[in-house]
């Protein structure tokens, strides 16, 4: 019986957590609630509505833009604009729209069939980084709730249809649709600033060797920056409806989104990451960057000719009279398998006496990479990823071997290489003949 009170406890403890967060964390979007039409006297009308999306000090200024603050913009029921005047009541704050020539007023009582038709309630949502959607219901169609479904969506998509400004968005809608008795009117805004994501500060974060096959000789500055909540309030991975755990197929989608984000100093990212968050990552040449990376000590492997499996395989590598030497690549902080491909062996000392240079390893081998293997397998590298192949040794071990000059880091901008990388560098040796 304790233990059921100490189960209740906790879910009841975990369940108001849950929504104190969700209240935190909360789209603070300004705007209009249900728009409401009266007659006063002669042709007068007044249409109010209720502000909403504003914390509780914010409202009456927002209402009056004042001090700085400005009134979402308003296009319902015959009104448009400011409002005339604001009120506070206990419900919350109200504004309201005076119109002195009304069409659907004549002594002050409503003509009937004259109503104007509106949109109610307009809703915004986040499709991608930088894009959004407005979906409004079409009312006031002969004063009629029921029954005019056909009606509604014909003018719904003409060119009669009443226009909205609301939420970033302006004009007749894009598309429209009917559910159950009413008709939704959508919008779409490309360059929706309520979804753009916010950037936290930039950070440098290691080295990574010269790009030779881009003409690059020195040394690259590793930058990144973490992609946070959009600037509504809500969070940048909930567009795409994340739920955990998170499949291949969503990270291959926040990868494209990010790495399609321009930063405001940088630009698109060279590389993205997904690993508790969204990190964007820069990779720029400069003279000397903050933390150059680090082979261990090299360990001799062998004549690849005594192999029972190549630890590199694939596209046209030459391993006769081959002895092979690897080691593991510390202090990397952006992709594993780009700061392996370019960071040169400079006089590294192997286990047995022997001095190793080059200007870059051989291959590469992404240990623990399951996760990548299945990427690799359904065909998401690029045509010229010829040399990128799983040999025998690669599936018993989790391991990934990478050679030749084709497999770029392009032929893995849909893969998330956040695992440990040792690199392979392949010597003659007159032994292994």
């Amino acid at each position: 019986m304790n233990k059921k009170k100490s189960s209740l406890a906790v879910f009841c403890t975990l369940a108001v957590v849950s929504c104190f967060t969700f209240n935190t964390f909360a789209a603070e979007k300004p705007r209009w609630g249900k728009a409401k039409h009266k007659c006063t006297t002669g042709t007068k009308g007044l249409v109010s509505a209720k502000l909403k999306g504003v914390k509780l000090g914010k409202k009456k200024k927002t209402c009056e833009s004042k001090k700085g603050y400005t009134a979402p913009a308003f296009n319902a029921r015959g009104a448009s604009g400011k409002p005339n005047y604001c009120k506070t009541l206990p419900a919350g704050v109200y504004g309201y729209w005076e119109i002195n020539q009304d069409k659907q007023c004549k002594d002050g009582k409503k003509i009937k069939d004259k109503q104007e038709p509106y949109w109610d309630k307009p809703k915004h949502r986040c499709t991608a980084p930088g894009k959004g959607a407005v979906t409004a219901r079409l009312l006031g169609v002969d004063g009629k709730l029921w029954g005019k479904k056909g009606k509604k969506l014909d003018l719904c998509k003409g060119s009669e249809a009443p226009s909205i400004d609301a939420l970033g968005v302006k004009g007749r809608p894009n598309s429209c649709k009917k559910k159950l008795v009413h008709v939704y009117g959508t919008w779409k805004n490309n360059n929706d600033e309520l979804c753009e994501p916010t950037w936290k500060k930039l950070e440098k974060k290691g080295c990574m060797g010269p790009d030779a096959e881009n003409g690059i000789t020195k040394d690259r500055q590793v930058t990144r920056s973490k992609l946070t909540k959009l600037k509504n309030g809500g969070k940048w991975w909930q567009l795409n409806k994340w739920k955990w755990p998170l499949t291949d197929k969503k990270r291959k989608w926040a990868r494209e989104q990010c790495m399609n984000l321009a930063h405001p100093k940088k630009g698109k990212p060279d590389y993205c990451k997904i690993r508790a968050g969204v990190w964007a990552y820069w990779y720029e040449p400069v003279e000397q960057c903050d933390t150059p990376l680090k082979w261990t000590k090299f360990k001799d492997d062998g004549c690849v000719k005594d192999m029972e499996h190549p630890n590199l395989s694939g596209g046209d590598l030459d391993s006769s009279g081959k002895r092979s030497y690897s080691a593991r690549l510390k202090k990397v902080k952006g992709d594993w398998y780009e700061s392996c491909r370019t960071w040169p062996i400079d006089s590294q000392e192997t286990k047995n006496g022997t001095t190793l240079n080059a200007l870059k390893p051989t291959g590469c081998i992404l240990r623990d990479g399951d996760a990548v293997a299945g990427v690799v397998v359904g065909g998401a590298l690029s045509a010229g990823a010829a040399y990128y192949s799983l040999g025998a040794s690669a599936k018993a071990s989790g391991a990934i071997s990478v050679v030749g000059a084709a497999a770029t880091t392009l032929a893995l901008k849909s893969m998330d290489t956040t695992t440990s990388v040792d690199g392979v560098l392949w010597v003659d040796d007159n032994s292994c003949h």
